[in-house]
């Protein structure tokens, strides 16, 4: 037998097998990583589009809505509540303002709890209940039923059978099988869903976004009492936010950036384009000097320290779309009432409807890969707890219904889980 058969080799040495194995591992983690990035990818684009799909339908209906005349419904109504109100009397056009939202509260609802009888047997003709009372029952259905798809059931019922006001109608086969969720989870409904099988949210009037450092509107000094004039995520101009200033973990985050907040914020994550709030802003006096309301928009109010906007005010997010004219600002913040009677307006105004002087428009919502959404839920509206006396006032505890951020003692944390969201107002949350 020769030498060379001898010597000769009949596999691979220990470290020769551990190396190719690492190899093949390390190829292995490569594949599957881009692999994770390709699904994920693949359902963000297929979630943005389902978003895209919901978003389109419900901004054709909001702007046919808009060219609805409801003038008549504006002298109606004045006549009605000066009727009954000699020493708070209300305009037509006033009137017409309020009779919009409410006329647009119903029209496009984002809770069960919201609709009354008629609204049921349109959205939804095989509703369990033969006799449906106004409110629904909440929750409406028993276990595995989950109450976080009761936004997503809602809006799919919404697109397919709601008001359109002229505007086109929506058939079934706009959305794919993959888009819609039946389960005992959804109480047998169809849910719209985004491509994890999460209920996509619809926020219709996503003010506590825009202002998510407020609390109530008395008018009261005090952190009990916080109104966000300028969006900044403070009481005050200068931007500093509700708690102490010394100590971050207090701290509201502000609404666009500023100094006192640099970076994302919440609204920034979820709306593209916000425009950046500027410290050397005339936001309080606009061209006309006056700090708050114009004679022209009811008088100097008595809280020129904090310069409520009007109609020259140049902070575009202080704009009700819906009252351009500050008609709203001007009753409820009318210094020929009573500070107990304007109080009460703002309360009930916020409670019934959304906070004040603020630009809104309705935003829908995808959770995104994490699947945590980062916002209190649109089903959290106000309601009257059970058991209180007659007259009782409804209440929100975390103006869900308002796309209030859930922010936590550490700001950073509430902005990463919002970071992912895909929304129609910024297909894909961070700006990309």
């Amino acid at each position: 037998m020769s030498r060379n058969t001898k010597n000769r080799r009949d596999g691979f040495t220990m470290i020769e097998l551990l190396a190719a194995i690492a190899v093949i591992a390390l190829m292995m983690a490569l594949l599957t990583a881009a692999s994770y990035r390709f699904i994920v990818s693949a359902r963000e684009a297929a979630s943005a589009t389902t978003v895209a799909k919901a978003s389109g339908i419900i901004q054709d209906r909001v702007r046919a809505f808009r060219e609805f005349d409801f003038s008549d419904a504006g002298a109606l109504g004045a006549n009605n509540w000066n009727a009954n109100n000699p020493y708070d009397q209300m305009t037509p056009n006033l009137a017409e303002v309020i009779f919009r939202k409410t006329r647009y509260k119903r029209a496009f609802p984002q809770a069960f709890v919201e609709l009354d009888a008629s609204q049921v047997k349109r959205l939804f003709p095989d509703f369990p209940i033969s006799s449906p009372t106004y409110p629904l029952p909440v929750p409406l259905l028993p276990a595995p039923y989950n109450s976080k798809f009761e936004s997503g059931i809602i809006l799919y019922a919404l697109l397919l059978r709601g008001e359109t006001f002229g505007a086109p109608s929506t058939t079934d086969d706009v959305f794919t099988g993959a888009e819609i969720k039946t389960s005992p989870e959804t109480g047998g409904f169809p849910c719209l869903v985004d491509a994890w099988g999460e209920p996509i949210r619809f926020y219709r009037w996503p003010t506590r976004l825009i202002r998510c450092g407020e609390q109530n509107f008395s008018g009261a000094s005090g952190s009990s009492a916080f109104d966000d004039i300028n969006q900044n995520g403070s009481q005050d101009p200068k931007g500093w936010v509700e708690g102490s200033n010394s100590n971050p973990a207090t701290f509201s985050p502000a609404i666009r950036p500023n100094p006192n907040f640099p970076g994302a914020t919440p609204a920034s994550l979820l709306i593209a384009n916000l425009p950046p709030f500027d410290p050397t802003s005339s936001f309080s006096k606009g061209p006309d000097g006056q700090p708050g309301l114009s004679a022209a928009n009811g008088g100097a109010l008595p809280y020129t320290t904090l310069g409520f906007p009007d109609t020259d005010d140049p902070e575009s997010l202080n704009i009700d779309p819906d009252d351009p004219t500050f008609q709203l600002s001007a009753w409820l913040f009318d210094p020929k009432a009573t500070a107990t009677i304007t109080a009460t307006r703002r309360a009930q105004f916020v409670v019934g409807v959304h906070d004040f002087y603020t630009f809104h428009t309705p935003l829908i919502v995808s959770a995104g890969p994490d699947k945590q959404l980062g916002l209190f839920e649109p089903t959290d509206v106000p309601v009257v707890p059970a058991g209180s006396p007659s007259g009782t006032t409804p209440t929100s505890a975390n103006f869900g219904y308002l796309a209030a951020p859930i922010l936590t003692p550490t700001a950073n944390k509430s902005l990463q889980v919002l970071f992912d969201n895909i929304t129609n107002l910024n297909q894909r949350a961070g700006g990309k």
